[in-house]
């Protein structure tokens, strides 16, 4: 019965050994904050930059290369085969200029001209 007892008064000493141990300290006696340096700033900087929002298209404008079918087909003799034709294609390489127009079956170099004319497309 004696070593029970001991055992439970080491146990119970040990417990509050923890406790204090992992009490927090006051605000006086704080660790001050680590000091930023350049390199610190120019990764904040980065990841700053790379979660910007690009620049977006004006509301008249059709985004190219993230509108919907129904938007696509606002673009000059596009309707929903073409507009379909639009989404695969830029699934595998976006459209960056009007001559992108040209791999889509069916559009040469006067029906690009054409959509160009047109003046809607963004390419977002």
């Amino acid at each position: 019965m004696a070593l029970i007892r001991m055992g439970i008064l080491l146990f119970a000493q040990i417990v509050v050994d923890t406790i204090e141990d992992s009490e927090p300290t006051s605000s006086s006696e704080a660790p001050p904050e680590p000091e930023a340096d350049e390199t610190d700033e120019d990764n904040n900087q980065e990841s700053q930059e790379e979660t910007e929002t690009p620049e977006t298209c004006e509301d008249e404008e059709v985004a190219i290369n993230s509108a919907l079918n129904d938007e696509l087909q606002e673009i000059h003799q596009t309707g929903d085969d073409r507009a379909e034709l639009i989404i695969d294609l830029r699934e595998s390489q976006e459209f960056e200029s009007y001559s992108d127009f040209e791999r889509i079956d069916g559009i040469g170099p006067a029906y690009a001209d054409e959509i160009e004319d047109q003046g809607i497309i963004c390419f977002d």
